[in-house]
């Protein structure tokens, strides 16, 4: 339980500094207390839901407050808030700069009556408001952020700007703070106001996942998933996360997508739908960020589905488990991205320099038989299908994007392709892309590649400022982070109060295909034999007759992300 803190306790910088004293004193013990105590805020005893501007608006001219206005209208009266989509979250962008005594600041071009009015409107809606800040010493976007200002700013979203909801981003500039401490730290700050605050730490990985429920209501656990193929990244990773969720604390595998403002597609409606599902099952904050004010009607019954949210929002709050299949890819072995992951001399960490494999030099052949490529000769490194036959003039640039040129002498790693571009890790996402002149979150030019023959390793150094969080000084390329053979398809089953079992069979290949939960399936769905269910499709919202023991079919599960949800009510 919190004891509020008054406002009028704020008033003074020396009151400030002697409030951040008390909370570095309460991090340590944040960080040592033991995995199953939890953040006892009182908030996200559900997953939580609600609008988040990011995918929707990014820091377009349209982020502004006319723009959240509206989409505050538009929650009300699209009956998406009274499907349970409480909360409003600006992303990014918003910040403009910090006040002399050290005040965050909104953009006030853009928000020129501050955040408070923003707030003060959000909250007439009957709607909850949320905004964004960053561990570092700047957001992703290069603005202000809380680092070294966490009472400062909590104080700020707490009393200044009246804020329900906190998302705090992991970008570059962080130093070599170790990331949970900054967690804590900020979490330690928004109990100490008295106010109630939902806290969503966006981490993209994994590590020390099991200290994250003492700090936070939520956390993310991959990468960014703008596109359906990190969606299926992000289902993965949280295949193996069950055991660190329940009521109060959750896995967030990031947000929901569709069409953003701009009229551009993350993903396609039935993608959307699906995510949406699997989400549900994987008891996932559901904050949507497609356009809300464009959205269309599909897009819209996707998301107010009450039957679908009535398992996301299920009182028991056990996150779902794979039952059938592997880690999800659109098709077995088509393009993915290339990323890198801990060194474990796996053979999915395992590259053959060309000539060894009758490639020309330059080639990196895993023991798959996939080779690294330049997506498109653009931006992204990925692991293709297969190698080409050689010669082979068909591909891209007659294949110099297949081509990478390792200096053992400067441990620099370029492309092939004409621009000879550095090929560095996003180390917010573990993904690998080539450098540009743009900069990314978590990039860095200092770390240094290296391939060892007798292994067949190709990896690269670990910035000091991460090898703590990451607990690894180098990581290695790899086309299969799991070290099992990638699935088109996936059933999932959660656990629900009062007996009942959700059935999710997602399909992700390139053809339609009949999906059965065979009598295995179905026990490790938590089936009683001998007992009765009757089941309930819960997109075509029809009764579907009692289960037969034996299996469950999903008859014609559409290709490309399409999905049958089942429920099984115990008789």
């Amino acid at each position: 339980m919190r004891c509020p803190i008054e406002a009028s306790c704020f008033s003074t910088k020396e009151t400030l500094t002697m409030v951040s004293h008390l909370i570095s004193a309460l991090v340590g013990f944040l960080c040592l207390i033991s995995p199953c105590s939890c953040l006892d805020n009182g908030l996200a005893l559900t997953p939580q839901m609600g609008y988040n501007s990011w995918y929707d608006l990014k820091c377009t001219d349209s982020m502004n407050a006319t723009t959240l206005r509206a989409i505050a209208d538009k929650m009300v009266s699209s009956g998406l808030r009274d499907a349970g989509y409480t909360y409003l979250n600006l992303d990014d962008c918003y910040v403009g700069s910090r006040a002399p005594n050290g005040t965050l600041l909104p953009d006030f071009r853009k928000f020129p009556s501050g955040m408070r009015d923003l707030s003060d409107y959000v909250h007439s809606k009957g709607l909850l408001f949320g905004v964004y800040t960053a561990r570092c010493t700047n957001t992703c976007a290069g603005r202000p952020a809380s680092m070294h200002h966490e009472v400062e700013d909590a104080h700020t979203f707490s009393d200044l700007w009246n804020v329900d909801y906190v998302k705090e981003d992991s970008c570059s500039g962080c130093g070599k703070v170790n990331a949970t401490e900054q967690y804590a730290t900020m979490s330690a700050a928004l109990n100490a106001t008295g106010r109630h605050i939902l806290f969503d730490m966006c981490w993209g990985c994994i590590t020390e996942i099991e200290l994250r429920p003492a700090i936070g209501n939520s956390w993310r656990i991959g990468p960014d998933d703008g596109n359906w193929n990190n969606v299926l990244i992000n289902i993965n990773i949280d295949s193996e996360l069950a055991e660190y969720a329940g009521p109060g604390h959750w896995n967030n595998p990031c947000l929901l997508i569709s069409f953003s403002d701009d009229g551009s597609e993350t993903c396609t409606a039935l993608q959307s739908r699906t995510q949406f599902s699997a989400y549900a099952i994987l008891a996932a904050p559901l904050m949507i960020s497609g356009t809300v004010l464009h959205m269309s009607k599909y897009t819209l019954e996707t998301y107010v589905n009450k039957e679908v949210i009535a398992v996301s929002q299920d009182p028991l709050g056990k996150q779902g488990k794979r039952v059938a299949g592997s880690d999800l890819s659109p098709i077995p072995g088509n393009n993915q991205a290339a990323f890198v992951a801990p060194c474990t001399g796996h053979a999915s960490q395992q590259w053959t320099m060309g000539p060894a494999v009758g490639l020309p030099g330059g080639y990196l052949q895993a023991a798959s038989g996939r080779c690294l490529n330049v997506d498109n000769c653009k931006d992204e490194v990925i692991v293709i299908p297969a190698c080409p036959v050689w010669p082979h003039d068909s591909c891209c640039l007659n294949c110099t994007n297949m081509i990478f040129n390792l200096d053992n002498a400067t441990g620099v790693l370029r492309s092939g392709e004409p621009t000879q571009r550095s090929v560095f890790v996003d180390w917010q996402t573990l993904l690998i892309s080539l450098q540009s002149a743009t900069t990314l979150r978590g990039m860095t030019s200092s770390s240094t590649w290296a391939y060892d023959a007798a292994s067949k390793a190709l990896s690269i150094e670990v910035p000091s400022e991460l090898q703590a969080d990451l607990r690894a000084e180098r990581m290695c390329v790899t086309d299969n982070p799991h070290g099992v053979h990638p699935s088109t398809y996936n059933i999932w089953a959660r656990s629900l109060s009062t007996g009942k079992i959700a059935l999710l069979f997602m399909n992700v290949g390139s053809q339609s295909v009949d999906l059965t939960c065979d009598a295995a399936c179905l026990a490790n769905a938590g089936v009683i034999p001998g007992h009765q269910y009757a089941m309930r499709d819960l997109w075509l919202h029809q009764e579907m007759g009692t289960l037969n023991q034996t299996h469950i079919t999903a008859p014609n599960v559409t290709a490309e992300g399409g999905c049958t949800m089942l429920l099984l009510t115990p008789q």
